[in-house]
């Protein structure tokens, strides 16, 4: 096998690979849970999804 026959059969496996890669990471995304102050030593103020101060919790 010549040097251009190897080395673009290299290329065509990295491209493989690397859409692999985005495919399964997106997979595994899926299952990750995020961060949030139940789940890690975040403080509860530092909460994404926490109720505004100004809002009040009745209802």
């Amino acid at each position: 096998m010549d040097k251009d026959a190897l080395i673009s059969k290299l290329f065509l496996r990295l491209e493989k690979l690397e859409r692999e890669n985005i495919i399964l990471r997106e997979r595994l995304s899926k299952y990750e849970t995020s961060k949030n102050s139940r789940n890690s030593s975040i403080a509860p103020s530092q909460d994404e999804n926490r109720p505004k101060k100004n809002q009040s919790l009745r209802k």
